[in-house]
């Protein structure tokens, strides 16, 4: 049986570490995270949801490719944050290279910014974008997309359906908050 030697696509991505006031406090491979991270330090994510004038949500299913949650149910667009980057360059990032839109920092709303916790060991910060137009996504990152109310995906997330182990949680604060 031969072994897969080539690169992890992830190694050249560098991330910032930060404590738990979210100040960066060194850098680590993405590969090496969480497992060689020192204990208290996190990283920073930027998850977006697409939102169009009937107040649905853009939520794709994730290519069966990805390490993590594959074929599972994801925001709208997500992404780490790289060493040097801010939350938002991030999210303007994952628009271009997920969505293959570009769009400026005047077309997102930061929503909340949530803390890590024991299950989840990152910044996250939630933003949404306002559109009607359907993204035409990149294939490599999804498989498919659906504009669903949040009630809709809130029962599909209830009924089993696999997600991104994040995505349950993160729609429990966005139902939470007033809507902009």
């Amino acid at each position: 049986m031969s072994r897969d030697t080539s690169p992890h696509p992830h190694d050249t991505e560098i991330l910032d570490l930060v404590n738990s006031s979210d100040e960066v406090i060194g850098q680590i491979p993405r590969s090496s995270f969480p497992h060689r991270a020192p204990h208290g330090a996190y990283i920073r994510v930027v998850d977006c949801f697409l939102r169009n004038s009937s107040g649905e949500l853009w939520i794709p299913r994730r290519s069966h490719t990805k390490k993590l949650a594959p074929g599972a149910l994801d925001y709208s667009m997500g992404e780490h944050v790289t060493t040097g980057e801010s939350y938002e360059d991030a999210a303007l990032r994952g628009f271009t290279e997920e969505l293959n839109l570009t769009i400026t920092p005047s077309d997102l709303t930061l929503l909340t910014k949530i803390p890590p916790t024991p299950t989840k060991p990152f910044f996250q910060a939630l933003y949404l974008h306002t559109t009607d137009t359907t993204p035409h996504y990149n294939e490599a990152d999804f498989i498919e997309a659906h504009w669903l109310t949040p009630q809709a995906l809130h029962t599909l997330i209830t009924s089993g359906t696999p997600t991104k182990p994040s995505l349950p949680s993160t729609l429990t604060h966005y139902l939470s908050l007033a809507h902009p």
